[in-house]
């Protein structure tokens, strides 16, 4: 399991999409729920998800469900740190066993920082180690009140910006 890319873009209302591409490798070959205690450790590591991790079953084919876990992670992770977030999206890619995952997020470097923490975490959760998500919670917090305080920088319209 690996990230190939990471990328943000503009979304509406000011939010950053955030969008990774996910190869799983040879773990799209497994439903979520069949990799033996994975749902539970994932669900100890950010309890946020254990409502969802529990009811996934077997609603995802092999390898998507986990796809689907790495995008609610990102969610879970971002609530967590009490920040906004109004989408996300989980898609096939014409890659075999290579998912792309949309979220929404407050901005490019939280978008990928939210990115590689759920990554970590779903990570963590498959290959039996442990993780705790209150630096990235921590981070997350940090990031956005370094954000928040950054100050503006306006130009006026008619400005040229020397090349």
């Amino acid at each position: 399991m690996k990230i190939l890319t990471i990328a943000t873009s503009a979304g509406e209302k000011g939010k950053t999409l955030t969008k990774m591409r996910l190869s799983l490798g040879l773990i799209d070959g497994y439903n979520a729920s069949n990799i033996e205690g994975f749902v539970e450790r994932l669900s100890q590591t950010l309890p946020a998800l254990s409502i969802y991790a529990q009811q996934l079953g077997t609603k995802f084919e092999a390898g998507s469900g986990i796809a689907e876990l790495m995008a609610r992670s990102a969610l879970a992770l971002q609530e967590s740190a009490n920040l906004k977030h109004t989408y996300w999206q989980v898609c096939n890619t014409e890659i075999p066993a290579t998912y792309d995952i949309t979220f929404s997020c407050e901005n490019e470097t939280i978008g990928e920082y939210v990115a590689r923490a759920a990554f970590r975490i779903v990570r963590s959760a498959l290959y039996r180690q442990r993780y705790s998500v209150w630096p990235d919670i921590n981070m997350l917090i940090l990031l956005t009140q370094q954000v928040r305080k950054a100050p503006i920088i306006s130009m006026p319209v008619n400005a040229k910006l020397a090349v």
